[in-house]
């Protein structure tokens, strides 16, 4: 009881300031974000459309490249199939320009649809995804003008997720230029938007509303009122640290929940991996609270404590950066090194990857074994919303498939300094006068 009791004080000083409605309002009205994007499955003939509205305002104001006009005629799907992805196309890529001239000119600049190699080309670079396609040039007896017959048979995309979509946002507003498949927008969506974005948000919002937690228990009077109660100085501070770990762990959840249950309505995935960024984000702002918290018990200033844990965050941010960039370039450097190792004899032994002193470089290494791991936990949570909706050849495409720290040892470390500075801040309570 008294832990029920102690945490609901805790609970109230944002509930009675009203943040905590506020927040769980603007929760909402993120969701309702989120449920407002939705993902349309493109034809062939959406995809060159929306490529030629950018192309043609452009071209149209550019002589230099013969002012070409781009459009689609003729456009069927000539196996009857009613998804995109199972469908056979057939289309004219049209290319028009107002004079012979013009058009000589277009062609001299390699501009696509001029001839059939460039649209052969364009086709396997862009449209990979089209099995046996074919280009043959049309006659049209205009000679400012060329038509090139585009046919396809086969896709080699077997579900609505591996194909191309276009999104809209705000129940219709069309976004052309975003195009995608369905796995990558969900996982923009789910990564970008909500463990980045929306990440950032809550852990600022948490770690401004729970900073005037300590101090606001340390003012004269209030400290008074809770030590005449038969409870420890020690448990009661650690009582008012899990009070503001369950206000994060409650918005944390209403937000990722909501999000995940309106994507899973819209697309169909429902990726239970998506779900790992409520409780790292919760220790995430677990190590950024402590730093809080034991600052709130040093200076009794609300204000210290949040440029505090905004300072900590940054460091952590920017030592698992450094290290991470470091990385990237020591591997890209091992790669060249392994290419000319018949002639190459030079030492970098004291050279940076980052033009730093090697010392440095090794400082920042163990820096980031040795503190908190929030680099890390960001980075496994973006490794968990890929592993959920990506295919294994897109995680490694997009380089989410190198090795990382275990997550004992994330998840120790991390834990650990939680255990320091609020053992730290206990001790100073309990030493303290008043």
């Amino acid at each position: 009881m008294k832990f029920l009791t102690i945490l609901r004080d805790s609970l109230r000083e944002a509930v009675d300031g009203k943040i905590f409605q506020a927040m769980i309002v603007v929760s909402g009205l993120f969701i309702l974000f989120i449920a407002s994007i939705s993902y349309k499955p493109m034809t062939m003939k959406d995809s060159f459309d929306n490529e030629f509205s950018l192309l043609n305002s452009f071209m149209s104001n550019n002589p230099g490249v013969g002012q070409p006009t781009f459009s689609i005629e003729n456009y069927r799907i000539t196996n009857g199939a009613t998804v995109p992805w199972e469908a056979d196309y057939e289309l004219d890529l049209v290319v028009t320009c107002p004079s012979k001239e013009a058009f000589d000119l277009a062609k001299k600049s390699k501009l696509p649809g001029t001839d059939a190699e460039s649209v052969r080309h364009k086709m396997k670079e862009q449209y990979y995804y089209l099995s046996n396609v074919a280009v043959e040039e049309v006659p049209t007896g205009n000679p400012a003008q060329a038509r090139m017959r585009i046919t396809t048979h086969g896709t080699t995309v077997a579900e609505a997720a591996g194909w191309l979509h276009e999104p809209t946002i705000l129940f219709g507003v069309r976004v052309p230029f975003y195009s995608r498949t369905l796995r990558t927008l969900v996982y923009r969506v789910e990564n970008s938007l909500v463990n980045f974005a929306g990440g950032i948000a809550l852990l600022l919002i948490g770690v401004v509303v729970t900073a005037g937690f300590v101090p606001n228990l340390l003012r004269k009077g209030t400290l008074d009122l809770y030590i005449v109660k038969p409870i420890g100085r020690s448990e009661l501070l650690v009582y008012k640290y899990v009070g503001g770990l369950i206000f994060v762990f409650v918005l944390t959840s209403v937000t990722v929940l909501g999000v995940w249950l309106v994507i899973g309505l819209r697309t169909g995935m429902w990726s239970l991996e998506f779900l790992l960024v409520i409780p790292i984000l919760t220790l995430y702002f677990a190590i950024l609270y402590a730093v809080s918290v034991f600052i709130g018990v040093l200076t009794r200033n609300a204000l210290v404590a949040i440029l505090a844990s905004l300072f900590a965050w940054g460091l952590l941010m920017l030592v698992g950066t450094l290290n991470d960039e470091i990385k990237k370039v020591r591997h890209q450097e091992a790669k060249i090194r392994q290419v000319l190792a018949a002639n190459d004899s030079s030492d970098d032994s004291g050279r940076s990857a980052l033009g730093l002193p090697r010392w440095v470089e090794t400082g920042l290494h163990v820096l980031s074994r040795a503190l908190p791991r929030g680099w890390d936990l960001d980075t496994q949570a973006a490794r968990g919303i890929a592993r959920g909706v990506l295919t294994e050849q897109e995680v490694k495409k997009d380089g989410l498939d190198e090795p990382l720290p275990p997550w004992g040892e994330t998840v120790g470390v991390s834990v650990v300094w939680i255990g320091i500075l609020l053992g730290l801040a206990c001790w100073r309570f309990e030493t303290r006068d008043g």
